[in-house]
């Protein structure tokens, strides 16, 4: 906050006010794509749930051999469904998460992560 004080003088007027208040917030809160650091040097990576679910889910299916049909119906789940998760158009619980990784073979954690 210190920063964003010594950047800002009384005398100027409310435009440069503002100027300065986006200034000191591009150089501290920086998107992800740069280098994922905030301003205390600390890690900022944020963790797409839905992204990592569908991605997993769908290695993990394709690598046991089963078709989006049968792990829908192993986990007691809609095939719509399924492939509205590994589309990443739908979220979902984690009764269904658990179900998923059980019909699997693995557990929850592996589809989030």
């Amino acid at each position: 906050m210190s920063a964003l004080v010594s950047m800002i003088d009384t005398s100027r007027t409310q435009s440069n006010l503002s100027s300065a208040v986006r200034v000191f917030l591009f150089h501290h809160f920086r998107p992800q794509a740069d280098a994922g650091k905030g301003p205390t040097g600390g890690r900022t990576r944020r963790v797409d749930l839905r992204k990592s679910l569908a991605r997993n889910l769908r290695r993990l299916r394709v690598a046991r051999g089963l078709s989006q049909t049968e792990l829908a119906a192993k986990a007691g789940i809609g095939r719509p469904h399924l492939c509205r998760l590994e589309n990443r158009t739908y979220d979902t619980g984690l009764d269904t998460v658990s179900k998923l990784a059980a019909a699997l073979g693995c557990e929850p954690v592996d589809l989030l992560k």
